[in-house]
């Protein structure tokens, strides 16, 4: 049970932004969710909980979901 623990992890921006990029290119190729990239990435490269990792990786589908639906449905496919 891990109440009342505090963790501290972090990242290098710069570092972050590379590796998204690298994650998005792959995943425009193979045609896969980012997040089955993104949240390993997460956990084995940056240390963060893996319980962080993945509601980061939901949060990011997000605003990409909405910008998607909104960009499709004025391409008139909605």
């Amino acid at each position: 049970d891990n109440r009342g623990e505090n963790f501290e992890y972090g990242f290098s921006p710069v570092m972050a932004i590379v590796i998204s990029f690298i994650v998005g290119f792959l995943s425009g190729i193979f045609g896969i969710g980012g997040g089955s990239l993104m949240v390993p990435t997460m956990i084995l490269l940056f240390f963060f909980p893996p319980h962080v990792a993945t509601a980061t990786s939901m949060f990011m589908i997000l605003p990409t979901s909405i910008l998607s639906s909104i960009s499709q449905g004025n391409m008139g496919n909605g």
